[in-house]
């Protein structure tokens, strides 16, 4: 299951030879705990937390308010379905009805080659600059620094 899991974290066409060489640099030292529950998460389509509870409760999204987030992801992301995060960014802006929490797509990138393919600085970085100043600014104009 590990290794079949491994092979579905990018898309291979979207990575140099460099980055394929180091790959084993990547994904070393992970707990099998903690990916065990990322794939229980992946496969129930819920987040949970260490005693398999889920943390998708109204208080827990509450918690969320005020807090900008940025929903990042490849259009080819075999990991984590593109539903599941769209519906995840609904329910955030329906029951908190707010305006600062934003979802982007990349078309042709799979999970971890949304960071890692050589044109992801030009793309998924500037997007993920863009987010960042934009909360500065806000929190700058809000007297938050």
């Amino acid at each position: 299951m590990f290794i079949f899991l491994i092979s579905r974290l990018w898309t291979h066409s979207n990575l140099n030879e460099a980055t394929h060489l180091n790959l084993d640099k990547f994904i070393g030292g992970v707990s099998m705990r903690n990916l065990e529950q990322l794939m229980e998460m992946g496969r129930n389509h819920h987040v949970v937390d260490d005693l398999h509870e889920s943390l998708v409760t109204k208080d827990n999204i509450e918690r969320l308010r005020d807090i900008p987030i940025l929903f990042i992801q490849g259009e080819d992301n075999a990991i984590y379905d593109l539903q599941a995060t769209k519906d995840s960014f609904d329910i955030l802006r329906e029951q908190l009805n707010m305006s600062q929490y934003e979802r982007v797509t990349f078309e042709g990138r799979g999970h971890l080659d949304c960071w890692m393919s050589p044109g992801s600085f030009g793309d998924v970085y500037s997007r993920v600059e863009q987010h960042a100043e934009k909360t500065i600014a806000a929190q700058h104009l809000m007297g938050r620094e």
